[in-house]
């Protein structure tokens, strides 16, 4: 903002190319680097904001931590991480409520039954949600020293973490 002659420098992660061509026309006018590749490859360095977007739910719990790791040390002093994850909730009772909700969230944006079970068999064993808490955990663990819910509807959370 205050260097108007130097706009911010984006890099976009995705490991779908096909993602990332949809990206692309939604995106077009920005000026933006754009990786195909999983985030567990990418080596982070000289950044002062890392946005991640229900990324680690795809990724094995114990490189979760190393990804947040190598984010951290990436950032300078007062760098921010703003992580984006579906999430669970350990009370069963309540975690059967949420996704009650969120199907009829689904269908009443015309998704059929079938596809709702069909999305979910297709994701089972591939996103594994951790909690809450456990973000919050590993990003005390990691070093942030601010860390706080932007949001949270159901089964969903938005943090954000500055060191």
């Amino acid at each position: 903002k205050e260097n108007k002659k130097i706009p911010p420098q984006i890099i976009a992660v995705d490991f779908s190319n096909h993602m990332i061509e949809i990206a692309k026309t939604k995106c077009s006018h920005f000026n933006i680097e754009w990786i195909c590749d999983r985030v567990e490859n990418i080596e982070f360095s000289n950044t002062s904001v890392v946005l991640s977007s229900y990324v680690l739910q795809f990724v094995e719990m114990e490189k979760r931590k190393e990804i947040i790791n190598k984010i951290y040390n990436a950032l300078p002093q007062g760098g921010v991480f703003i992580l984006s994850e579906k999430i669970y909730e350990e009370d069963e009772s309540i975690e059967g409520i949420f996704t009650s909700l969120y199907h009829d969230f689904k269908l009443k944006n015309n998704y059929t039954h079938l596809e709702i079970q069909q999305k979910a068999e297709a994701l089972k064993n591939v996103l594994i949600p951790a909690t809450n808490d456990t973000y919050y955990t590993i990003l005390k663990e990691t070093g942030f020293s601010h860390i706080t819910t932007i949001i949270k509807y159901l089964n969903f959370t938005c943090l954000i973490a500055k060191k």
